[in-house]
């Protein structure tokens, strides 16, 4: 299969899922870095063929300074690039919904064959009721939506 993973390259949730649930050896995986990464993620990613894709280049670095251009703008340019040089995924995995990583959910949505997005909890319990309201369409778009706990389903 030919997987992008979307959310924090230097977390552990997003490293212990690739290390233990998708490296069997037969996934093309693509991972999406959108923060500086730490050297031992680094290393561990070139190590089992992983292929990092930076959100941020020298061709989009000035939207980068302006929040919701970053977050709008600047993720279909890059979902535009990822299109262009990988085609079509098996699978698009959203880790952790904000705005850049939903845009790039609902971009992408057209050359995956399923998206699934993940709740970590902040975007649920730490958002105000508006923002909540922003992130139901990046998870009506998703095939699937996971949470960790039933007071995630809950709330």
């Amino acid at each position: 299969m030919k997987i992008l993973i979307v959310g924090d390259a230097s977390s552990i949730f997003v490293k212990q899922y690739i290390e233990y649930v998708l490296l069997d050896g037969t996934n093309e995986i693509v991972l999406l870095q959108e923060n500086p990464l730490f050297e031992g993620y680094r290393e561990f990613y070139e190590k089992n063929k992983v292929q990092i894709e930076p959100l941020w280049n020298k061709k989009n670095s000035l939207i980068k300074k302006v929040p919701v251009v970053r977050s709008v703008l600047g993720t279909k340019l890059w979902c535009k690039y990822i299109k262009k040089k990988y085609g079509h995924f098996d699978l698009v995995h959203v880790h952790g919904v904000n705005r850049s990583r939903g845009n790039i959910g609902k971009n992408l949505r057209g050359i995956c064959d399923k998206l699934i997005v993940s709740v970590w909890g902040d975007e649920i319990f730490r958002n105000s009721p508006e923002t909540m309201e922003k992130h139901k369409a990046y998870y009506s778009c998703a095939d699937r939506v996971t949470m960790a706990t039933k007071a995630m389903v809950e709330r």
